[in-house]
């Protein structure tokens, strides 16, 4: 009877998924804008960003933000990756349902995930605003270095 929960006891452990045996670690750090930054690599894959920041706009009176950003490896948008690079970009738009104004914006991740457990990353991201006869009134732009760690496990002493 031993044998046999020996036996079920290593099936068991063979069945579990490959991916919940992946190398999983955690980096934090900030933004050269000082927030928090964090990100997540499974097996030296960057699964994901987060990052607070602002956006300086042209009129100098005038700052958007904190806003909560983030990158993300989906299927449906993946971050390209080859060896320790990664990079993504995009773009849309969107219109005030009242005012008519418009805003367009493009945004880009670029990076790297550097050996001694670091991660060197930019975000780059520009607004445009424009009117309701659609002339542009302003533009906001930032550009933003975050320097991340790789965070240490937790460890009891006795």
């Amino acid at each position: 009877m031993k044998r046999l929960t020996v036996l079920m006891a290593l099936l068991a452990l063979l069945a579990i998924p490959a991916a919940g045996l992946a190398a999983t670690k955690t980096y934090v750090g900030k933004t050269e804008q000082g927030y928090r930054a964090s990100a997540k690599v499974v097996d030296g894959k960057l699964k994901w960003v987060k990052f607070k920041y602002r956006l300086d706009c042209k009129d100098s009176k005038y700052t958007y933000g904190p806003y909560n950003g983030a990158w993300v490896d989906a299927p449906e948008g993946p971050i390209e990756q080859e060896r320790t690079r990664f990079s993504d970009s995009g773009s849309g738009e969107d219109t005030d349902p009242e005012t008519k104004h418009k805003l367009q914006w493009t945004a880009a991740l670029s990076g790297r995930i550097l050996s001694g457990g670091r991660i060197k990353a930019t975000h780059t991201e520009t607004f445009r605003l424009f009117n309701s006869k659609g002339k542009e009134y302003d533009r906001c732009r930032d550009s933003i270095d975050m320097r991340l760690r790789r965070k240490k496990a937790f460890s009891r002493r006795a």
